[in-house]
């Protein structure tokens, strides 16, 4: 259902909502109640109900149906939320954070996007990838500054990214290489937009930020040294440009819910969107994967209750 990967560990969702993860386990990574490597997966302890993972350099994170996050592992920063700088070899709960739908880990941050489409983070923060206008570490979840209306969320390593529900991208943190796309090199401790961006529909993030387009064009920022942006050359960059003769055109990117995915306390009405033109989009009401086979909406419009 879905794979992670720290620095040195793994970490694998599956259907049933259990997590399961191997390698290396120093700090407690793997969640299995002890520090010992495993070179076979092995089940994350007391921990059902997993919608989605994340994997940060030596930690672990989860989202439960519910719309709480879990953590585990090296938590010398505060990355694992739970207000302590205890590491942690069994999942526990990332302070008070709920209604999430979408988490991201980046080397020693975490990151959380609600329900409403703000953006919460926590763990290191020297260089400002809280975003919470502040170097400060933070054991519990901060409230990124001025960000709303967002649909989706990436870590790099010591910045975050997002993209909002009008199709542009924000980014904070760390920007020696260009990576925050906003044309300066200058650290941002709050969120800064990619300059140039709109349609943007998935996103991630190391080094360099990578925007998905529905267009179906890639574009990047960021750090080059290895060719990684893209672009036919190794010069950084610190504005997003196209990837050179790549595109996914002809393929639609992915659809959107309105509101979120999550734990919700009364019925909701749902809308599901797609932003590639005349796409054909399938849905299911009981958590399988959409088949040929099954009920077609158009975009933009009213799905179910549920």
């Amino acid at each position: 259902m879905a794979v992670a990967a720290g620095d040195l560990h793994t970490v694998a969702l599956k259907s049933d909502g259990t997590v399961w993860t191997w390698g290396y386990n120093g700090y407690g990574q793997l969640g299995d109640g002890t520090t010992t490597q495993r070179t076979s997966p092995a089940q994350v302890s007391g921990l059902s109900g997993v919608t989605a993972i994340a994997a940060g350099q030596h930690f672990s994170l989860a989202l439960k149906s519910d719309g709480t996050v879990w953590a585990w592992g090296y938590n010398g920063y505060g990355q694992l939320g739970d207000g302590t700088a205890t590491n942690r070899s069994v999942p526990v709960r990332s302070g008070t954070i709920y209604d999430v739908v979408a988490i991201a880990a980046g080397q020693r941050h975490g990151v959380a996007l609600k329900a409403d489409g703000t953006v919460w983070d926590w763990g290191y923060n020297t260089y400002g990838q809280l975003g919470d206008g502040t170097t400060t570490q933070r054991l519990t979840a901060v409230q990124a500054s001025a960000v709303g209306n967002v649909v989706a969320v990436a870590s790099g390593q010591y910045h975050t990214v997002a993209v909002k529900n009008d199709g542009t991208a924000i980014a904070w943190g760390y920007n020696t290489y260009g990576q925050l796309g906003d044309r300066t090199t200058a650290q941002r401790n709050t969120a800064v937009s990619l300059s140039g961006i709109g349609n943007a529909g998935a996103i991630a993030a190391g080094n360099h930020t990578l925007i998905l387009k529905s267009d179906g064009s890639i574009w990047s920022t960021g750090l080059n040294t290895n060719g990684q942006l893209g672009k036919g050359t190794v010069a950084n960059a610190s504005t997003s440009a196209a990837v050179v003769s790549f595109t996914f055109a002809g393929q639609a990117v992915m659809s959107t819910f309105s509101p979120e995915g999550g734990f919700y306390l009364q019925t909701q009405s749902v809308t599901v969107s797609c932003a590639t033109a005349d796409a054909t989009i399938r849905y299911t009401t009981n958590g399988s994967d959409p088949t040929a086979s099954d009920a077609i909406i158009a975009s933009g419009v009213f799905a179910q209750h549920c």
